[in-house]
């Protein structure tokens, strides 16, 4: 309660503060490795472009499979584990190819991001000032766009100019 001008008690307008809930991205982090288990960098890029993280998986092996990036016998055991992890998204620390993430987002029903798009995402929420701020404003963009364009199939993909 607190008191009005005239000396009548009324009640508080002071409303708590909401409490923080679950967030909006929740990212399950795997990798394909030969040796170790370390994802630390990933789940500290994710930290910092405000997803959370919910689990990891680790496969050990000396390179990605060509089609998925993980072998499909451990995609198969991913896909419980995201249900499990209530995750939203699927975040891989390596680059990944146009098939594996077109695949893999295929085989989990939910997007996948590689290590590249994190960075970007980053970036563009932060801003990148290069020189004069209106230039960095340009340059980010323009590192977006080729990045996707990189990602488009080949019939998709117009030549470059330039």
């Amino acid at each position: 309660m607190e008191r009005h001008r005239d000396g009548r008690a009324k009640p508080t307008r002071y409303v708590a503060p909401p409490t923080p809930g679950r967030a909006r991205q929740r990212a399950f982090c795997i990798g394909a490795s030969p040796v170790g288990d370390d994802m630390s960098e990933l789940k500290e890029l994710l930290r910092t472009a405000g997803v959370a993280v919910v689990g990891e998986l680790v496969q050990h092996r000396e390179k990605p499979h060509p089609n998925l990036y993980l072998g499909s016998g451990k995609v198969d055991e991913l896909k419980p584990l995201l249900k499990a992890a209530d995750a939203n998204l699927v975040a891989v620390d390596d680059e990944l190819t146009p098939r594996q993430e077109r695949n893999l987002e295929e085989a989990l029903g939910m997007p996948v991001i590689d290590r590249t798009a994190v960075i970007l995402d980053i970036f563009a929420g932060h801003g990148c000032w290069v020189g004069d701020p209106h230039e960095g404003v340009i340059v980010l963009p323009a590192g977006e766009l080729l990045n996707r364009y990189e990602k488009l199939p080949p019939p998709a993909r117009a030549p470059l100019v330039g």
